[in-house]
């Protein structure tokens, strides 16, 4: 089974906390589980662990841009419709990658702190 973390993109201070700060700056549990996923939440965006390592063993989460080679990006993207995580693509692709391929990409950046990854 995979870990259940969360980080958050703090949209006031622009800085983005990881699943440990996020339960250090809360040990009473006054930002609850249910305010801070799905979306924001107390000045935040949530973004969930997919459970996948990318090729160079970083975590990869919902939010995150990940490069398979200099010509292909995809972001990590939750699919309500699905119930799942898919990578979507954010430059021209020969064919739609299937998620199991994420663990051969590597995690270049998120969408928060680097928006410029989306337009490439």
């Amino acid at each position: 089974m995979r870990p259940i973390k969360f980080r958050a993109w703090d949209l006031e201070s622009k800085i983005m906390w990881c699943h440990e700060e996020l339960a250090a700056a809360d040990p009473d549990g006054v930002m609850s589980f249910n305010s801070i996923i799905g979306g924001t939440s107390h000045g935040m965006v949530s973004m969930q662990f997919t459970g996948i390592l990318d090729r160079n063993g970083v975590e990869v989460y919902e939010g995150d841009v990940l490069e398979e080679s200099d010509e292909y990006l995809f972001e990590v993207v939750w699919d309500a419709a699905w119930a799942k995580f898919k990578l979507q693509w954010r430059t021209k692709a020969i064919q739609y990658p299937g998620w199991n391929r994420g663990k051969n990409m590597a995690v270049i950046g998120n969408i928060h702190q680097h928006p410029e990854l989306l337009n490439p």
